[in-house]
């Protein structure tokens, strides 16, 4: 099952059987790109320059300094260039993962009880509300305990795919609460 959304959104919905997968890209506009990699290049250009200006003997606290700031500032830029997150939803679990483009993050996968998605509108934009995710599973308490919260903000129709896609999955039957704030 695939859903398909308007070509204007940042999020693909599909599901291969088992486990649906939400994969939001980050949305940047090309002005901001243009800026973000400006600023990422001209923070990276002069490291070459300063261990030559300094004959090759710089500082060892300058240079580690300097190497945090350039990954920094690189984690950054290619988080806004090419940043894309994907969520793994199935009865058992909920994975995570991050992609910087060339680099993607470790796999983490959180086990269930019952989970809760909340989705919490974090902005409004030409009469577009945007949430993010958050999911939460129930300990042995029965007390809800924050699992993850998706770090892009999904325009409103994407929220409401996301939670179809669910109740299409028959999750509700398997204690999952949705919850749109």
């Amino acid at each position: 099952m695939n859903t398909s959304l308007p070509d204007s959104t940042n999020c693909r919905l599909w599901f291969d059987g088992r486990s649906l997968y939400i994969a939001a890209k980050v949305s940047t506009t090309p002005l901001a790109k243009i800026v973000i990699g400006s600023i990422a290049l001209f923070f990276a250009l002069p490291a070459p320059m300063l261990l030559f200006m300094q004959g090759g003997k710089a500082l060892p606290m300058a240079v580690a300094t300097f190497a945090a700031w350039i990954f920094l500032m690189g984690r950054i830029a290619f988080w806004n260039l090419f940043g894309e997150e994907v969520i793994i939803l199935n009865t058992k679990s909920v994975s995570y993962q991050r992609s910087y483009g060339i680099i993607e993050t470790k796999l983490q996968t959180y086990p269930l009880r019952r989970l809760r998605v909340d989705a919490t509108i974090t902005k409004e934009q030409d009469n577009i509300k945007y949430s993010k995710l958050k999911f939460y599973t129930y300990n042995e308490h029965d007390l809800p305990e924050l699992l993850l919260e998706s770090s892009i903000a999904l325009p409103e129709q994407s929220i409401y795919a996301i939670f179809r896609s669910i109740d299409t999955m028959n999750m509700q039957e398997n204690n999952f609460i949705l919850w749109l704030n």
